[in-house]
């Protein structure tokens, strides 16, 4: 995430999905954490694809 040209965050994807014409796996590794972060005093949390689609843990 950037904001007025400094990095805020880097977000990793999680799920790497591995079926129909999907094969991530084969060429990347998973990331290990979920992205979270504050801006304006809010907290945002980013969720990459099939991190999204499978569901995450928005409590951390």
């Amino acid at each position: 995430m950037l904001h007025n040209g400094e990095v805020l965050a880097v977000a990793d994807k999680q799920l790497l999905p591995s079926y129909d014409v999907f094969d991530e796996k084969r060429y990347f590794e998973p990331g290990e954490k979920f992205c979270m972060f504050e801006l304006f005093g809010e907290k945002i949390g980013i969720a990459i694809c099939e991190d999204f689609w499978r569901g995450f843990d928005s409590s951390s």
